[in-house]
């Protein structure tokens, strides 16, 4: 049972530390820098007041800022707690009226926080952040996607009836467009120019273009393109970048993967039995949880945690509408989304709940919510209790081992 609770409030260079007595009276409060000696000042000023086993400490979760005091409190073994900052805001109005708002304040505000909620909150369990690869990869898929529908809208602009006759995304005819990113360089290159560059990018792997040189022309001749070297700048420096990217993200899918089939390949293949959920999606959705078994037993905090736990704002006479309250973890809440698509497409079960859903007059968007929360239940039980998924049938569920 703890006695010492300690509130941390922690920005770029510093921070606050305010340690309280299980009564909620104030031991001391330190102003710190971000540094290795005051690290150890922390740790100093800790063990003076408590035994490591009675001290519990709170950070709350901002941006990077906290991750290396983080590390430190636990490789000293420190029980640590990180919070999300919207509890603690909560809490803070909760006790006081006033908008007063300082470091040392919101340090003490945290240390409160611990007193009556340190039994209803987990210990932070340092991973080996496969989460930041995961998520890295999500934002170089962003940034694919975003790039692809540049390089078409500029390809609509140069080179249109090629857009037309060809998937412009493919690597072959990105590498074509590298070289020829418009009508007006098709035309100025001429047919011998454009069927040399055909021959070469056709003789690598992949798929080949099919058109020749004389339908490329013909198109460069009869087209409604404009002439703009400037677009074509940009042009060739986007697929340039797309290139790369695509490259990036192919490394970074086999990391995730390999990590994950590595660590955790009884929950990939627990997930992955579930049809629509592939393995990137899996390796995804798992990262983001980490364990199942910090939502302790209860499919509604990990619904609530991917911020698809509803809610309704009313007012005496007035009836708000249903909404999501998308306070959990966007990141894992679109992969949810993802998942969901993929399962009403594959799987007849999420298939007949989302048809369920609609024909009770829900729109497309509250269908797949519903659904999501029915298929996070349904995870939440199958990674409970190590079992692979069977879709409508009635037998028992295979038991991967006991």
């Amino acid at each position: 049972m703890f006695n010492t609770f300690v509130g941390i409030d922690i920005s770029l260079n510093s921070f606050n530390a305010s340690i309280l007595d299980e009564k909620g009276n104030i031991i001391t409060c330190l102003k710190l820098n971000q540094n290795l000696k005051d690290f150890q000042k922390l740790q100093s000023a800790l063990t003076e007041v408590a035994k490591r086993n009675d001290i519990i400490l709170g950070l709350e979760s901002s941006s990077n800022y906290h991750i290396n005091l983080l590390s430190f409190l636990i490789s000293n073994n420190f029980t640590v707690v990180l919070i999300n900052p919207i509890l603690i805001s909560n809490f803070h109005k909760s006790i006081s009226l006033r908008k007063t708002k300082t470091d040392k304040i919101d340090a003490t505000t945290i240390a409160r926080f611990l007193i009556k909620n340190h039994d209803r909150i987990h210990q932070f369990i340092p991973d080996d952040s496969i989460k930041l690869l995961a998520r890295e990869r999500e934002t170089i898929a962003q940034e694919i996607a975003k790039l692809k529908t540049q390089i078409k809208q500029l390809v609509f602009n140069l080179f249109k009836e090629l857009g037309d006759a060809q998937n412009v995304l493919t690597k072959s005819m990105l590498e074509f467009l590298l070289q020829i990113p418009s009508a007006r360089s098709a035309r100025e290159i001429g047919i011998e120019g454009i069927e040399n560059i055909l021959n070469d990018i056709n003789r690598k792997r992949g798929r080949k273009i099919k058109l020749t040189a004389h339908q490329v022309m013909e198109i460069a001749r009869n087209t409604i393109s404009i002439n703009d070297v400037n677009r074509e700048i940009i042009l060739r420096s986007r697929i340039r970048r797309l290139l790369y990217l695509q490259e990036e993200i192919e490394d970074l899918t086999s990391s995730l993967l390999s990590k994950m089939q590595f660590f955790r390949p009884i929950e990939m293949e627990i997930l992955t039995s579930i049809k629509g959920v592939g393995e990137i999606s899996a390796a995804t959705f798992l990262a983001e949880i980490q364990d199942i078994h910090r939502f302790m037993g209860s499919h509604k905090k990990l619904i609530a945690y991917a911020g698809l736990d509803p809610i309704i704002l009313q007012s005496g006479k007035f009836k708000g509408k249903f909404r999501i309250s998308k306070r959990g973890n966007p990141h894992l809440r679109r992969i949810i989304w993802s998942m969901t698509l993929g399962t009403i497409f594959s799987t007849q079960r999420f298939k007949n709940y989302y048809q369920r859903k609609r024909a009770q007059g829900m729109s497309h968007k509250k269908a797949v919510i519903a659904t999501s929360n029915k298929l996070l239940r349904v995870i939440f039980f199958l990674l409970n209790s190590d079992t692979l998924f069977h879709d409508i049938h009635p037998s028992p569920l295979q038991i991967i081992h006991s």
